[in-house]
């Protein structure tokens, strides 16, 4: 494995050893989520309009914040006009719907990223529409 890399100062940073749970983290006044090893986000992330946005790290993002049954259909990750944009590195799991969802979002890169999910369209990236 790679080293994990240092995050930015103007990261959002969940430590290992900690976790950190929010219904919805969308970075608002960060650059960036970096997880270390050994830390968990329990949660989803929704990014809209952040250009180069990195989402990094060796840790865990956890979708089981919520339940299917009760919630619906709810993404895990999704970027929506965030081209530039770069997930690499950390564990998805739990999905409650689709797992990564890229959207209207050019250059994006995916790399290095584990994903366990047992619900139905937790299986990959999903791609969905092209910016105008």
């Amino acid at each position: 494995r790679e080293p994990e890399p240092l995050p930015p100062e103007d990261f959002f940073v969940v430590r290992a050893g900690q976790t950190f749970e929010t219904p919805l983290l969308d970075l608002d006044g960060y650059s960036g989520l970096h997880v270390e090893a050994g830390g968990v986000l329990k949660g989803r992330i929704v990014l809209k309009d952040k250009p180069g946005v990195r989402v990094q790290g060796h840790g865990i993002i956890d979708g089981s914040y919520y339940r299917r049954a009760q919630d619906g259909c709810i993404p895990l990750l999704c970027l929506d006009r965030c081209p530039e944009a770069a997930v690499a590195g950390p564990t998805l799991v739990n999905p409650q719907g689709w797992m990564v969802l890229v959207g209207a979002s050019d250059g994006v890169l995916v790399h290095g990223i584990n994903e366990m999910g047992a619900v139905v369209s937790s299986d990959g990236v999903d791609i969905v529409g092209r910016p105008t």
